[in-house]
């Protein structure tokens, strides 16, 4: 009876060891070939800018809402929407709605799950393509914490790291439009002198020209075209990763 208990236990871990290796391989790949549906944009230029932060005229990445470890509230709706707890909200930007409140994509990690918010107040789960690998560069990186920056276009955070994942050499941000599927690189290097750790962003204008860096007395702005549809890029496809690229 015991051996047969062991042959049992065995086997069940193999079999789960064996879902978690096909799992990794299949969607976090660094060194995969893009999707098929993923197109490149061409990047956006971000410049800094002299006028001042005007809170009024940015929005949250998160919008309006409030999130817990495993719950999100919109709160001029009332509406909570709780997450399973083997899916626990990043912190930070854990959760952003959409600026027409009808959808709310929430991240865990480098895992997404996305809702459609309904005028009765109900929500419902809502199938995304969203790109977790940079895939555009020769060092790649996870993107994670999606935002919505308008009703088509999310916003991803990159970092790029040392071979063992120790050591972050560059710090990225990307647009994506969940629509044409085009993902678009903002293009920071102005702010590499002044800033060469990188920058967080913490708001968006509203106009989609501006974006708010840092907060409180060290936030300042930049400009950025945000609000042009984003467009795919004359190159060709993106150069390979190098196959010492480790997750």
């Amino acid at each position: 009876m015991k051996k047969r208990t062991l042959t049992i236990v065995v086997f069940m871990l193999t079999a789960m060891v064996h879902g978690w290796a096909t799992e990794a391989e299949e969607n976090f790949d660094l060194n995969g070939n893009p999707p098929e549906w993923l197109k490149f944009g061409e990047p956006i230029k971000v410049y800094p800018s002299k006028e001042k932060v005007d809170p009024s005229m940015v929005r949250s990445r998160s919008g309006d809402i409030k999130h817990t470890r495993n719950k999100v509230t919109i709160l001029n709706r009332n509406i909570e929407v709780t997450l399973p707890d083997d899916f626990p909200i990043t912190l930070g930007v854990g959760a952003s709605l959409s600026p027409d409140g009808t959808k709310l994509i929430i991240n865990s990690g480098d895992r997404i799950k996305a809702f459609e918010i309904r005028k009765d107040g109900s929500y419902h789960p809502m199938e995304i393509d969203v790109p977790h690998v940079t895939y555009d560069t020769t060092e790649r990186g996870w993107i994670s914490n999606w935002s919505w920056i308008d009703n088509e276009t999310l916003m991803g955070e990159a970092e790029i790291t040392d071979r063992f994942g120790h050591i972050t050499l560059e710090s990225r941000i990307y647009l994506y439009n969940v629509k044409t599927k085009i993902l678009a690189q903002l293009d920071l290097s102005a702010f590499r002198k002044t800033h060469p750790d990188g920058v967080s962003i913490a708001g968006i204008g509203k106009d989609l020209n501006s974006l708010q860096f840092g907060t409180g007395e060290a936030a300042f702005k930049a400009k950025a075209d945000m609000r042009s549809p984003l467009k795919v890029r004359k190159s060709k496809s993106p150069t390979p990763a190098p196959k010492t690229a480790t997750p």
